[in-house]
């Protein structure tokens, strides 16, 4: 895992084409339309880095991706972005990534509110 974690760290550096919002509000809604499949997202939910001031709102809406707004710099999220979250993950950059591809169990990041929309929004189907 620490190889990993190097590797993925490597790809997101400043001015790398993985930082900001391609790593979440880019690829989701384009997995969502190529695979017909939609992530389990019951209530709102941020996604918040703990080692760089981003973080990312998603909002459930039916039938297709989540609205992602992000990413919001400084620790909230703009006005009007989404609501109030039901739950927040939270982590490393890095780990937030490795677990919206299934490479990291949700016990290595915190999680606060309604940690059954987390854990229901992670199991479901992200990535191809």
């Amino acid at each position: 895992m620490r190889s990993l974690r190097s590797a993925v760290r490597r790809t997101m550096t400043p001015g790398s084409p993985w930082t900001g919002s391609v790593r979440c509000s880019t690829w989701l809604p384009r997995v969502a339309a190529y695979t017909k499949r939609h992530p389990d997202l019951a209530g709102p939910l941020t996604l918040r880095c703990t080692d760089r001031p981003e973080l990312w709102l998603l909002a459930p809406c039916p039938d297709t991706a989540p609205k992602i707004t992000g990413p919001h710099l400084g620790g909230a999220p703009h006005p009007g972005a989404g609501g109030q979250a039901v739950a927040e993950i939270r982590g490393d950059a890095v780990d937030l990534l490795l677990a919206l591809w299934k490479r990291l169990d949700l016990d290595q990041l915190t999680v606060e509110g309604d940690a059954d929309v987390a854990r229901r929004f992670l199991a479901s189907a992200l990535t191809p």
